[in-house]
C-alpha cells in the first residue's frame, strides 16, 4: 500500500476522543503532510468503529471521503510508510510538572488550528444563548431527573426560558451540534463528551462544569484554556466517574451564582 497517515487511536467511538484527539491529529497531519505538494491523493487510515461519526466530521471539513481507508483490526495491512502525530513525547518544558496527565492532552496549538477549521461564519445572536448539556440519555454521570429539573428552573429564572437550549447529543448529527454551539455564550453541563462541542464555540465563551471526583481528568479544562474560554467548576454538584451526580446542600445556591 502507498504511504498514508493514520489517526487510529484508543476509544475511537467516544465522541471526545474522536472529535478532539483523532481530529486534532488529522488537522496536524493535514497541515504538515496531506496539504503539501505531491500529497494531494494521500489517504488517511480511520478506525471503522467511528465510521458514521468520522464521515459526518470530515464532511464539515470538506475532506473527500474517497481519501479515507476504514481500518479493520481483523485485517492485515501491508503499508509502505505510515505517519502518525503523537504529542506524548514533546519536551518537558511544554508540560506542567505538577500534572502528569497533561502529557496526554491535545497541545494548545493543535486545538486552535482544529477550532479554526470548524468555525462557522454566523452572526452572534442578539440575545444571550445558554446551552445546557444533559446526560439523561447516558448510563453514568447523569444528573437525576428531579435535580436536573431544579437546575433548569434556576437557569430559567436567571437567563430566561427563551435563552436556554436543552441539548442531548444522542443521535444528533454533527452539523446540528456545530450550529447549536457556534454562537453559545454559556455552556453548562456535567463532565462528559458533550462538552467537546465547545470546539465549535467562540473565544470568551463561559463553560460551567459539574466535575467528577476526584477531579483528575483535565481534558475539558485544557480544551477551554486552549480556546481562551472562561472555565468554571461547581464542585458542590459532583459525581464519581462511574456514578451519578449528587447535589450538596448548598449546591443549588452555588449554581445560582453561575456567570452571567
Amino acid at each position: 500500500m502507498e504511504p498514508i497517515v493514520s489517526i487510529v487511536q484508543q476509544n475511537p467511538q467516544n465522541y471526545y476522543h474522536f472529535l478532539i484527539e483523532s481530529m486534532g491529529r488529522f488537522q496536524f497531519l493535514f497541515d504538515e503532510v496531506l496539504n503539501q505538494p505531491g500529497n494531494e491523493n494521500m489517504r488517511v487510515l480511520v478506525h471503522s468503529t467511528a465510521r458514521k461519526l468520522a464521515q459526518d466530521t470530515f464532511k464539515l471539513l470538506d475532506f473527500p471521503l474517497e481519501r479515507i481507508i476504514w481500518y479493520n483490526p481483523n485485517i492485515i495491512y501491508n503499508i509502505n510508510q505510515i505517519q502518525y502525530a503523537d504529542w506524548r513525547w514533546r519536551k518537558e518544558t511544554d508540560l506542567h510538572q505538577s500534572d502528569i496527565t497533561r502529557r496526554y492532552l491535545v497541545p494548545r496549538t493543535v486545538v486552535k488550528k482544529l477550532a479554526a477549521h470548524f468555525k462557522l461564519d454566523i452572526p452572534k445572536a442578539p440575545n444571550l444563548k445558554v446551552v445546557y448539556i444533559s446526560r439523561s440519555d447516558a448510563s453514568v454521570r447523569m444528573v437525576p431527573h428531579i435535580q436536573e429539573k431544579l437546575l433548569l428552573n434556576i437557569a430559567i429564572s436567571i437567563f430566561g426560558e427563551s435563552n436556554i437550549i436543552l441539548f442531548s447529543g444522542k443521535d444528533v448529527g454533527m452539523e446540528v451540534q456545530q450550529k447549536t454551539f457556534a454562537d453559545a455564550d454559556i455552556i453548562i453541563g456535567p463532565h462528559g463528551a458533550g462538552l467537546a462541542n465547545m470546539i465549535f464555540s467562540a473565544k470568551g465563551t463561559s463553560v460551567v462544569v459539574f466535575p467528577i471526583k476526584p477531579n483528575s481528568d483535565n481534558c475539558f479544562a485544557n480544551l477551554a484554556a486552549s480556546l481562551e474560554m472562561d472555565y468554571w467548576l461547581i464542585p458542590e454538584i459532583s459525581s464519581y466517574y462511574f456514578g451519578n451526580y449528587l447535589i450538596a446542600q448548598n449546591g443549588l445556591n452555588v449554581f445560582r451564582q453561575v456567570p452571567r
